[in-house]
């Protein structure tokens, strides 16, 4: 196979390494990733499959902490205007954009201000909108499915391969409903964006992410003997993401968050997304041989070194339960969780199995 361009478009769900190449450093820098990272995106562990099929590649992560949907959109196409420019034939490239949310609680930077529409992103521009627009929901959930549509059709004009989803749940089928806008984004093309079915299922967190009213009725549920709040059952829709995906396949007992205030996902949240979503759009594009056995699904050095990676993801969460803010969200409290594993990691990384 030829050496394929992927572009990896999004919000802080997606930022990460702004460049993967299949180098000879890659195989070391992979293990020490998986030895120090909480927060390992979905991006790597693609790279990690395309290194062992031998899959030349560059990966251009594009991901933006805190970008809204235009602004999202204004960088993909920049980076591939970029990648155009410099020759590279449009069927060798393939680009995912993980959409975020409709109105983002976040405050917008300097470096955004001269995007197109990078208003209707943010709710620190909300006295910029007409009073008209930012009193009405519906106004700007039109406004996010034509920015949808224009990302699909400037992919269409490039003849760029290109799948856009959802990093989390932003309104319901009945919300759009309410606001006679179901058909509408009913007809974006499903060809290229991808909503995630999702079940009702125990959560410990509501979606405190977007501004999803469905998370306004959720079912609580307490513990049986201290009648402390356990969790909620969230109820299941038709517009999820990447977080859904991840509550849907996590077991029980392991969080798929950062932290308990920290609703990114952690590097389990991210694996449960690439191994149960995200791979997949590689197998239709034929890049990844289908029903391929990952690397992370035998006994190998990658699937043991993740397995203490996740243990050491779940501790920093139930860590973050009882210990203050300052503390788990210290970059230097995390390295000594490492620490503690390193002779476990280091036992795993003697037996070159790959």
């Amino acid at each position: 196979m030829e050496k394929i361009y992927i572009v990896t478009a999004g919000c802080s769900f997606t930022q990460s390494n702004p460049l993967l190449i299949n180098d000879k450093h890659f195989e070391k820098s992979t293990k020490y990733i998986l030895k120090t990272d909480y927060q390992i995106k979905y991006p790597n562990f693609l790279a990690f499959e395309l290194f062992k099929e031998n899959i030349e590649f560059e990966i251009h992560n594009i991901g933006k902490g805190s970008a809204g949907n235009h602004v999202i959109k204004h960088l993909y196409k920049e980076k591939i205007n970029e990648l155009l420019n410099k020759g590279i034939d449009p069927n060798k490239i393939y680009s995912t954009i993980q959409l975020s949310g409709i109105y983002r609680p976040t405050h917008s930077g300097q470096d955004v201000k001269h995007i197109p529409d990078w208003e209707y992103d943010y709710l620190d521009a909300n006295s910029l909108l007409p009073y008209n627009e930012k009193h009405d929901f519906k106004f700007l959930i039109d406004k996010h499915i034509n920015n949808i549509n224009d990302i699909i059709n400037f992919s269409k004009e490039k003849n760029i391969k290109a799948k856009l989803f959802w990093g989390w749940s932003n309104f319901t089928k009945k919300e759009l409903q309410a606001r006679k806008l179901y058909d509408k984004f009913n007809e974006i093309d499903s060809n290229y964006l991808l909503n995630i079915k999702y079940d009702n299922k125990f959560d410990t967190h509501h979606n405190g992410l977007g501004v999803n009213t469905n998370y306004n009725i959720l079912e609580r549920v307490y513990n049986k003997i201290t009648f402390n709040l356990k969790g909620y059952i969230v109820q299941g829709d038709e517009y999820g993401g990447m977080l859904e995906c991840a509550r849907q396949f996590r077991e029980e007992d392991i969080n798929v968050y950062c932290s308990n205030l920290d609703l990114h996902l952690n590097t389990y949240g991210n694996y449960l997304f690439y191994k149960n979503f995200y791979k997949f759009i590689f197998e239709d594009w034929n890049i990844i041989p289908k029903g391929l056995i990952s690397i992370f699904d035998n006994n190998s050095v990658y699937n043991n070194l993740l397995n203490i990676n996740i243990k050491i993801c779940n501790e920093i969460y139930n860590d973050s339960l009882i210990t203050n803010r300052n503390m788990y969200e210290s970059s230097a409290y995390r390295h000594q969780k490492y620490l503690e594993y390193l002779n476990y990691f280091n036992e795993i990384d003697t037996i070159n199995i790959i």
